[in-house]
């Protein structure tokens, strides 16, 4: 029994703290936007809908002449079809030198102060005709008038 009981006890604890531990979410990148200088691309797994309006990520890469290096940003965006309007909840930098984190309306150890917004905060803004955010609020109220 004395034998045992370390197989036993590492055995349990290796079940335990995998069992705790939360599934990673999954994503479905699909392309809204391609341009030579940016691609904007909408996670159809993620995203949710209430009337008009549909909350997504969307991701933004920015090529660079090293591909590894690109730089990529996670956004949270609420998108309101009917009065063609957007307004950005949270952006998260993925990609590039910088390592990931969400931002935050304070300086955290010699961060940036970033551009972070509760629901109440955020402004809702009409993108300018031909903009990037007007070409991606298009693509996502089209993929959500597709039936998504």
């Amino acid at each position: 029994m004395i034998k045992t009981l370390p197989t036993l006890v590492l055995s349990l604890a290796a079940f335990t703290s995998g069992a705790s531990q939360q599934p990673a979410p999954v994503h479905r990148w699909t392309p809204v936007v391609a341009k030579p200088d940016v691609r904007i691309e909408l996670d159809t797994a993620t995203a949710t809908r209430t009337d008009h309006q549909r909350r997504v990520w969307l991701r933004w890469t920015f090529p660079t002449p090293v591909p590894d290096l690109a730089d990529v940003q996670l956004e949270r965006r609420e998108v309101d079809c009917r009065r063609g309007q957007t307004r950005i909840l949270s952006t998260e930098d993925v990609g590039g030198q910088q390592p990931p984190r969400i931002l935050s309306t304070e300086d955290v150890r010699g961060q940036q102060p970033p551009r972070v917004a509760t629901d109440s905060t955020a402004v809702w803004i009409r993108p300018g005709p031909g903009s990037l955010e007007e070409q991606t609020l298009i693509a996502v109220c089209r993929w959500a008038e597709a039936g998504a």
